[in-house]
């Protein structure tokens, strides 16, 4: 049921197919993470989420600490890309944190954890990960 409610909204954002891989897109994914040096992985199941060459300032800051209309207080940085995390949900616009970005919930492809949210609008999309919900990890030597 989820996986419909994903493929719906792929012809209208493009993006959505790339956030949402296959498995021969995966495998493209796991070649870019063994480039790299670190990478962050999902705190909870030790997934790769992202890498630190995609952190990325957004108004100025990687970082922002924001609070949802609950009340809760998050703080997440930004990445252009986060290839471990699944998009879901319908594009919303209410309570954006970064006017004309519209925002959906990002999760861990592994274990589904909320990692935070994709924004996608008037400029280049990215994703605000929870920092508390990755943590750095070395790449193995081989």
């Amino acid at each position: 049921m989820l996986g419909a409610r994903v493929e719906r909204y792929q012809c209208r954002f493009p993006v959505v197919r790339a956030l949402n891989p296959t498995v021969a897109e995966e495998a493209d994914m796991a070649s870019q993470y063994q480039d790299h040096h670190q990478f962050y992985v999902c705190r909870q199941c030790g997934y790769q989420i992202t890498a630190p060459q995609w952190q990325i300032a957004v108004g100025e800051s990687h970082e922002h600490v924001q609070c949802n209309p609950f009340g809760i207080t998050f703080v997440f940085g930004c990445f252009s890309e986060a290839a471990g995390c699944g998009v879901i949900g319908a594009p919303q616009d209410a309570h954006s944190w970064f006017p004309g970005f519209f925002w959906r919930i990002a999760h861990c492809q592994q274990c589904g954890e909320h990692m935070g949210w994709f924004f996608a609008g008037n400029r280049d999309p990215f994703f605000g990960i929870i920092l508390q919900r990755i943590r750095l990890q070395d790449t193995p030597t081989q």
